[in-house]
């Protein structure tokens, strides 16, 4: 039988017009948990009670208990908490003899309801327009409810709630949009809810604006799990001119855990051909994330069409049968202390892959893919590092493939060797002796043989294995860089010598001879060594020059000038001395080639010939101290009036002639916090020869007489401009580059053939970013064949405009100054309809050429609800 709970205890004075009525305040209302009466048999434990635990309730106006009726009335801005179930309304009645619980609310002066019910149960939240609950069995009865079920919120006439937290709606609707009266739902008269899992309905149709579509099925099936979880995936579908119908990027996703997740996908064409595909990705919090993906596609020979080559209608290309393959593995660790490093960037394809499936012109083009897997740690206690790794590289143009498997190397960070010698830093010269060692062991495998005149390329690799790992070639390398400290020389010069060394070891080299006027090349399979060293020492100082301004804003400008002189040489290694090169004749008529005895090897000496060489730097920037604030007491900070303005050249001094190098100087600065300016000039000293083809001669140009000590001949200049209302307030000056969006503008390769949503930020109302690029070869001194094209001027325009609060335009273009011709073009539309978004994408012309439009709901649960029309290169 229910227990009889307490009465509570007065806390604050009735009103008047409750004087008749038995007032409770606020208070928590405790009820034993053992039983009023006890059978005469005593047992060795107690009865437990129906209320579990403490029942905390209060009330803004009154608490009334009926005794006789066993019913507390709570009046005005009512709440109930009992353990992890909370209950809030205008008005609430509890009635303990049924353990249930009544909350409705009440209307106001206009009919409207005011204070309806909220309630909770554990994590699981209604707004009602009644509830009625039984907090023993916690079963209830919702009125007019609103609940929210991960992305989407279900509105139902009547719910009742069971035991198992499982709702069953009558006239039910389910939707992502978060109003009160929501924008589309999909209706249906039977609904049911497990939560945190799936929401299942009967016969349902979807509504939009209140309109009824025919858009429906006989049953739906809704996941709204809490974490990610495993289900199908469907599939887009559309047209093509050359594969036909076709079903795309369907399939299934399996939620192995919570850090790991794979996609299993597949498309279909009516014309033949499938594609198979496997996508995972997977993360550990602090330590690592990654991801994989395996793409087979196969595309069967039209059976008509023999020419492979020929075209049957504009701008469709019939493709001869194609069975391709991609793998693609990123792995990114995150840097720990004292721990190692395992990263991972594969990308393997077949050589016609990217032909077969580029969807767009950076892809078609490419020609050459990199992978590299690595491991690198440091020793504790120890200046020792030590790396392995592994590295592939294809050339798809030559079918040329390359693999360095193991790639085996061992390091020093920087040390002290002479430090030794005394217990305690003296300061001496050389104490300040550096050295780092490194050792490297490479094995090497490729398909291209590198012991004939012509290279011999074997395309197909599988047929040809034994043979390619047979001419496999392993080699290590050493090197030694040896910095001699850095001294001051006359107080105010900085002198820094170094010496390097490096040594590499091979187990085979080639030998040439020439035989019946033949060139052979023949392969020394023996131990085999070469080498190079090289010595420097550089020489630079800083001159200041300050002028103190100590006006209002301006308190100085300094002018910085960085002068620099590196020296450094090396022997001529191609001599016959070292035996690194042989010199070889190549034809009948004499003729002799000086040709490396290890050509085409993983390690290969220098091909260096004599340097003596000095190089000059001269670097200025130019910076101002302002006052941030108007008055006296503000701080000073530096700006830059100049970042760099650079002078280089060099001379070589074991050369036999056109000693001195080309003369180059840079530009580089920031005016007023918004234009981005980069010049570079290039001038030669050396006259040329008209006569024989613009050849430079052994002449400097100065002898000429008259003031010219150089001949211009290059130059570039970029000018760019970033602006958006963020940036046009700040004072600090931000990298131009990054786009204000923290996204190019033109959606990437796949979101453009998939037509996929992409962010937009409504917040930032324009952006425009403004480049323009030029530039000029000096036509006087090249040859008539090569005057054509010296001169490029490039402009380019993007950004973005909010014409209202909801729509967005982005846009990037360009033109060719030079040609009269307008580069790559798009504008893309956005429109935020809250629950819903429309994006439109146009690119005029181009190989890109085409247009999509989008409309779809925002939330990811329901992503295929769309209207999508789309006609670019992937389907044209």
């Amino acid at each position: 039988m229910p227990q009889k709970p307490p009465a509570a205890t007065p806390a604050t004075p009735a009103s008047p017009t409750q004087a008749a009525q038995n007032q409770a305040p606020a208070a928590a209302l405790s009820v034993d948990t053992l039983a009023q009466n006890q059978d005469t048999l005593r047992l060795g434990t107690t009865a437990k009670g129906d209320i579990e635990t403490t029942i905390n309730y209060n009330a803004r106006d009154s608490i009334r208990f009926d005794v006789a009726q066993k019913t507390m009335y709570l009046y005005g801005t009512a709440k109930i908490v009992y353990g992890a179930t909370s209950l809030e309304a205008e008005q609430i009645q509890i009635n303990w003899e049924t353990s249930t619980l009544y909350a409705n609310g009440v209307p106001d002066s206009t009919g409207k309801l005011i204070g309806t019910p909220y309630f909770k149960d554990a994590e699981q939240e209604y707004q009602a327009e009644k509830i009625a609950y039984n907090y023993k069995s916690k079963r209830g009865k919702i009125t007019g409810a609103v609940t929210r079920q991960g992305e989407g919120f279900i509105h139902a006439e009547v719910v009742k709630k069971n035991a198992e937290n499982e709702l069953f709606g009558r006239n039910a609707q389910y939707t992502t949009c978060d109003l009160k009266h929501p924008h589309f739902f999909i209706n249906a008269n039977k609904m049911k809810v497990e939560p945190g899992k799936r929401v299942v309905t009967g016969p349902f149709n979807l509504w939009v604006g209140d309109v009824p579509t025919p858009l429906g099925f006989l049953f739906g099936l809704f996941p709204t799990p809490k974490k990610r979880g495993s289900g199908v995936i469907i599939p887009t579908f559309g047209e093509t001119r050359e594969r036909g119908f076709y079903l795309r990027q369907g399939g299934y996703y399996w939620a192995v855990n919570d850090y790991i997740g794979v996609k299993f996908l597949g498309d279909i064409y009516s014309l033949g051909g499938y594609g198979l595909s496997t996508q995972a990705d997977y993360f550990k919090r602090y330590r690592y994330s990654g991801g994989f993906n395996f793409n087979y596609d196969y595309f069967p020979a039209p059976e008509l069409v023999l020419d492979t080559t020929a075209s049957v209608g504009p701008g469709r290309f019939i493709r001869p049968e194609q069975r391709t393959f991609q793998l693609i593995w990123y792995h990114t660790p995150i840097p720990r202390p004292g721990g190692g490093r395992f990263s991972a960037n594969v990308n393997i394809s077949s050589f016609s892959h990217n032909k077969v499936n580029a969807t767009d012109l950076g892809q078609y083009l490419a020609s050459t893919f990199q992978s590299s897997v690595r491991y690198e740690r440091s020793i504790p206690n120890s200046p020792f590092n030590y790396s392995i790794a592994a590295s592939q590289t294809q050339n798809v143009q030559t079918q040329v493939m390359n693999v360095n498997f193991p790639e085996i190397s061992l390091g020093t960070n920087s040390i002290y060797p002479l430090r030794f010698l005394s217990d305690v830093p003296r300061g001496a010269w050389y104490e300040e002796i550096t050295n780092q060692v490194y050792f490297t062991y490479r094995s090497d495998i490729r398909n291209q043989f590198s012991n004939v005149v012509a290279g011999d390329t074997l395309k197909d690799i599988a047929a040809n294995l034994g043979r390619i790992l047979s001419n496999g070639q392993n080699g290590a390398r050493h090197n030694f860089n040896i910095s001699l400290g850095s001294y001051k020389v006359l107080k105010y010069l900085n002198f820094s010598p170094s010496v390097t060394y490096n040594e590499g070891w091979l187990l085979q080299r080639l030998n040439y001879r020439f035989v019946n006027d033949t060139l052979r090349i023949d392969t020394l399979n023996r131990f085999s060594r070469f080498y190079d060293y090289s010595a420097g020492a550089s020489l630079s100082t800083q001159i200041f020059g300050i002028y103190n301004v100590k006006g209002r804003k301006i308190e100085a400008i300094r002018h910085t000038i960085n002068p620099s002189f590196v020296y450094s040489f090396s022997p001529n290694f191609q001599s016959p001395n070292f035996g690194f090169y042989q010199n070889v004749q190549t034809d009948p008529n004499g003729r002799y080639e000086l040709r490396s005895r290890y050509q085409g090897f993983i390690f290969q000496p220098s091909g260096a010939t004599r340097q003596s060489n000095l190089g000059f730097n001269l670097r200025n920037s130019v910076e101002m101290k302002v006052r941030t604030g108007g008055d006296t007491a503000s701080t000073f900070e530096k700006r830059s009036l100049l970042d760099n303005l650079n002078l280089s050249t060099s001379y070589n001094f074991a050369a036999d002639s056109l000693n001195l190098n080309l003369i180059q100087i840079g530009l580089n600065t920031n005016l007023l916090n918004r234009l981005n300016v980069y010049l570079s000039l290039i001038y030669d000293p050396y006259q040329i020869d008209p006569e024989n083809n613009f050849t430079r001669i052994n002449r400097f140009e100065i002898s000429r007489g008259g003031f010219q000590i150089a001949r211009f001949t290059n130059a570039t200049l970029d000018l760019s401009t970033d602006l958006n209302p963020e940036n046009w307030k700040r004072e600090k000056r931000e990298s131009a580059n990054a786009y204000p969006l923290g996204r190019n503008p033109q959606p990437t390769s796949f979101e453009q053939a998939n037509n996929l949503p992409v962010y937009v930020d409504f917040d930032i109302k324009w952006t425009l970013f403004l480049g323009f690029n030029a530039s000029y070869t000096n036509p006087r001194y090249l040859p008539e064949s090569s005057r054509n094209n010296v001169t490029t001027k490039n402009l380019t325009v993007r950004g973005s405009v909010n014409p209202t609060e909801k729509w967005k335009v982005q846009y990037t273009t360009g033109y060719d100054l030079q040609n009269k011709d307008i580069t790559v073009t798009r504008i893309d539309i956005y429109r935020d309809l809250h629950c819903w978004e429309m994006s439109i994408g146009w690119t005029p012309f181009g190989f890109t050429q085409g247009y999509y439009v989008n409309i779809n709901v925002k939330s990811s649960i329901l992503r295929d609800l769309k209207i999508s029309r789309n006609q670019t290169y992937y389907n044209r």
